[in-house]
């Protein structure tokens, strides 16, 4: 639904937006400033940049202070509980700002956004904007009719309306709500287009977004909208653009990574030959992606760690409960056996794997059994993390219409129940790494400073570097090379070691 008012409460017209990036002529004069508040997933952290690159060209600079911006951009997330309080909060510690200089546009992009809507600018009244993940090529575009509302009644149309006086804050405003989501046939990913300079050891590079599965708790086919798959030329192509501008790593996201399906092999395990393929690019040292769904993990996929030299041995896949009825009751298409058979199969094949998964406790109709097997299951697996949660509900998911049966107190004591013992078991996990020299990608200096270098293992370890005696200027010649370091002490999250050479 896409919408459009000018007044305090919206009234609505269609406006679809289905083309790619729109560039906009910019406006006279100096640079203007957007800052950036970010919350969520890497596929947040992707498509804020996406979205700088979108306002860069139309005359936007990036900045790191909200007060003087002429834009502010609050990406939300939708996964975790009080989601929209805090895309409010947020935008409630701008509005001291919009009240200082009333030509300051906010908006609010991400998933949150996308659920909301149009009710999401009744609820925060400081808001001029709110737009989807699916809107980002045309941000640039929105901004300019909000700065600009008497060409946006000319364009569409509408009544005529008086330019926005900054002198008079009071005065009715355009505000807008983006929320159309592109149809799949006519979905375009847009390209990255970073500066030299912007990119940093590691990136991120988008394969496909959305879901088809509908788990029961989840709110991504609702805010992502269906799964989309990118041309895996394109995936190479921008592959090869981060590597030629510095970065060594590459992860490869979206919200179901393992579902893609662009290419059309005979077995149809497109995302096996696309880690394949992406392998073999020149210059690259390091291969990853997230998030991974069970249902879609294959032997093919596994064996990819045995055979892709760059793929790193660290897998993030999510069990969420360790009950096959807490599993059928999320719609989750597997079961406990079946996903302790996939993480039996993957160990043969890759023994030194690290793994990290998600977990909710206290879900609809979860018995202590039930929960006593989401503890048996950590055992078993022993991930070297885990992201746990107490189940709350979620707008718009299946799972809402299921009473919420488990008190907030027995949520809480099973999520420290959880906690504690994953506690014991990361331990585990980091300590057997203290004694080796482990290669490891320096992504740069610690937050210690200039006496330490901060880097991570293959298994995806933050080690911080301690280097003292190195020369800052040696030490800067070793970011974005694989260096030998020694581990020698791990500690609750983190490993600490030297330089082996």
């Amino acid at each position: 639904m896409s919408s459009e008012a000018l007044s305090t409460t919206p009234s609505f017209a269609v406006d679809a937006a289905r083309e790619g990036s729109v560039t906009v002529a910019p406006m006279a004069g100096a640079a203007r400033r957007v800052f950036i508040e970010n919350f969520g997933c890497q596929m947040n952290d992707y498509d804020v940049e996406r979205m700088v690159e979108v306002l860069r060209r139309n005359g936007f600079e990036r900045t790191d202070e909200a007060e003087g911006a002429d834009l502010i951009v609050i990406n939300t997330c939708s996964i975790r509980e009080k989601a929209e309080h805090k895309a409010a909060s947020a935008a409630g510690r701008y509005k001291p700002l919009k009240d200082k200089n009333p030509a300051l546009v906010v908006a609010i992009g991400g998933c949150v956004a996308q659920q909301e809507g149009d009710a999401l600018l009744r609820k925060i009244p400081v808001a001029d904007l709110t737009f989807g993940p699916d809107q980002i090529p045309r941000l640039a575009e929105h901004v300019r009719r909000i700065n600009d509302p008497g060409s946006t009644a000319a364009a569409t149309g509408s009544a005529p309306v008086s330019p926005r006086s900054t002198a008079i804050p009071n005065r009715y405003r355009l505000r807008l709500a983006k929320t159309e989501v592109t149809d799949v046939e006519d979905y375009a990913f847009l390209t990255a287009d970073p500066r030299p300079g912007d990119v940093s050891v590691t990136a991120l590079v988008t394969i496909q977004k959305g879901c088809d599965n509908y788990c029961a708790y989840c709110v991504v086919p609702n805010t992502r909208g269906c799964e989309v798959s990118r041309p895996a030329e394109e995936v190479r192509v921008e592959v090869e653009r981060f590597i030629a501008l510095g970065a060594r790593e590459i992860t490869l996201i979206g919200q179901n990574v393992n579902a893609y399906h662009a290419i059309g092999t005979p077995d149809g395990d497109d995302f096996a030959e696309l880690l394949r393929r992406i392998n073999d690019v020149p210059g690259l040292m390091r291969l990853r992606y997230t998030t991974s769904h069970p249902h879609y993990f294959s032997r093919k996929v596994a064996d990819a760690f045995r055979d892709c030299d760059k793929l790193c041995p660290w897998l993030h896949l999510p069990v969420q409960a360790g009950s096959s009825s807490v599993l059928s009751r999320m719609a989750r298409e597997y079961t406990r056996e079946q996903y302790l058979e996939k993480i039996e199969y993957l160990r043969q094949v890759c023994p030194d794997i690290s793994l990290s998964t998600d977990i909710i406790v206290g879900y609809p109709g979860e018995t202590e059994q039930d929960f006593a097997q989401t503890l048996s299951l950590l055992e078993t697996v022993r991930y070297d993390s885990i992201y746990s949660f107490a189940y709350s509900r979620r707008p718009g998911t299946p799972a809402i219409d299921l009473p919420d049966d488990v008190l907030a107190d027995e949520k809480s004591r099973r999520l420290s129940t959880v906690l504690a013992l994953q506690k014991t078991i990361t331990a585990e996990r980091l300590g057997r790494m203290v004694g080796r020299i482990e290669p490891i990608l320096i992504e740069g200096f610690a937050r210690m400073g200039t006496a330490q270098l901060c880097g991570r293992t293959a298994g995806n370890h933050t080690v911080n570097i301690r280097c003292e005696g190195h020369e800052p200027a040696a030490l800067q010649s070793l970011i974005g090379q694989l260096v030998p370091v020694r581990i020698t002490e791990s500690k609750i999250h983190t490993l600490v070691g030297l330089l082996a050479s």
